[in-house]
């Protein structure tokens, strides 16, 4: 055999034999597996390892402020996974969910509860600083979840990279969010210089003082998929998009019945958004519309869907839909609005793409607003026709011009069930 092809096989089989499989490590708090405690397993692990969770409640049992640390003093690459389901990570008020330090980090099937944040870093359920590496989360739950520290950060997840040359990536998939919490920023979720995607994902009923739902700061965001409903802030109801560098992105989702001083969906304060083939109806905002952009903020929508929406406080009741600075720059194409004041809809210039519809109703002919265009509706018009006192803002005004005449009559005939029942 030649020399050189005998030492280039000693020396690869050596690097085989130095190099150790990814193990599957085992977590029972009842016993009969490799570890009682997640905590105990993350310690033993090594790059790659997999560690398995019995059904069971985890709680901090070594008083250190998290029920689990990883990377902590070194980098560690590792996987946490429910066996099945009924994995509970229980803060019991008291403690973080996982805190990351570094590595790459998967959690898969987990259920946090009550979990807060103990110190600045944010992220009661779920914290990860781990700088330049990446978290995956996918199938969880998060419930009751804060962080009400003085500027807390996510009330479930905070995902952070202290330098924006060095992004933390994530993505967060097929995961919920319920009554989670934050003093400051985040709601729910709160990133800051990282790059990645939500998808999939279900806030409901989360409260911030910014972005009741989902704080996105410095970074560039993918939201797909999502589901934001009766989520509350002062700024931004659902979601503030906030940083000069920012380019976020919001497509296929939907925002119902959230709440805010301003911007009762999103808020646009700073950065860059596009908006596609999202639904954003029945949110009530004090001061401003469903979606408000501030001055220096591009934002993009199409192929969106708006209705419902509505402004309370007087002054600033007028604009329902869309409201911001004059000087933002806004572009809509394909967008309808519909079920608005007819004192208006979008309150700033913009850029028509074409293919809008503003100034409709959503249903039209249905006067009473039960679903369908019917005989009941045909009796409650009948009873108005000809009044003097019917406005654009009366359903019984079809054609929203003002009167109730045969013009509107044609119109409800044309529309006679269209919106099912």
């Amino acid at each position: 055999m030649n020399p050189w092809i005998h030492i280039i096989m000693l020396l690869t089989l050596g690097a085989a034999s130095g190099q150790a499989a990814a193990a599957t490590l085992t977590v029972d708090g009842s016993g009969g597996a490799d570890y009682t405690t997640i905590q105990d397993a993350v310690d033993a692990a090594s790059d790659g390892d997999v560690i398995e969770v019995a059904p069971g409640t985890y709680v901090d049992d070594d008083g250190d402020g998290a029920v689990v640390l990883t990377g902590y003093t070194i980098a560690l690459d590792v996987t946490i996974k429910a066996a099945s389901a009924g994995v509970r990570i229980e803060g019991a008020d008291t403690a973080m969910g996982i805190a990351c330090w570094g590595g790459d980090t998967t959690i898969e099937g987990l259920d946090f509860t009550n979990c807060v944040a103990t110190e600045s870093w944010g992220g009661g359920g779920v914290m990860a600083r781990n700088n330049g590496d990446s978290i995956t989360i996918t199938s969880c739950t998060f419930s009751d979840c804060t962080d009400l520290q003085s500027f807390g950060k996510g009330g479930a997840i905070c995902l952070y990279s202290t330098m924006s040359s060095s992004p933390i990536t994530f993505a967060v998939s097929d995961t919920t969010f319920g009554d989670c919490a934050s003093s400051a920023y985040g709601g729910a979720v709160y990133t800051r210089n990282a790059e990645g995607s939500m998808s999939n994902c279900t806030f409901a009923n989360c409260q911030a003082a910014h972005g009741g739902g989902l704080e996105i700061r410095a970074g560039k965001v993918t939201i797909d998929t999502c589901v934001f409903d009766g989520c509350i802030a002062s700024v931004g109801g659902a979601i503030r998009v906030y940083g000069s560098s920012l380019i976020a992105e919001i497509v296929g989702s939907s925002f119902t019945e959230n709440d805010a001083s301003w911007g009762a969906a999103v808020f646009v304060q700073s950065g860059e958004l596009d908006m596609v083939s999202c639904d954003v109806d029945d949110n009530v905002s004090s001061r401003s519309g469903a979606l408000h952009v501030e001055s220096g903020t591009v934002t993009d929508v199409s192929y969106s869907y708006f209705s419902r929406n509505e402004a309370t406080e007087s002054g600033y009741d007028t604009w329902h839909a869309i409201t911001g600075d004059a000087d933002a720059d806004l572009t809509l194409t394909n967008t309808t609005f519909c079920d608005h004041p007819s004192t208006g809809e979008i309150e700033i210039a913009y850029v028509d793409g074409g293919g809008n519809e503003l100034g409709n109703w959503c249903c039209p002919g249905d006067v009473d607003e039960d679903g369908d265009v019917d005989v009941a509706d045909i009796a409650l018009f009948l009873s108005a026709y000809g009044s003097t006192l019917i406005t654009a803002d009366d359903r019984q005004d079809v054609a929203r011009d003002g009167d109730a005449d045969v013009t509107d009559l044609m119109g409800l005939l044309e529309n006679w069930g269209v919106c099912g029942g």
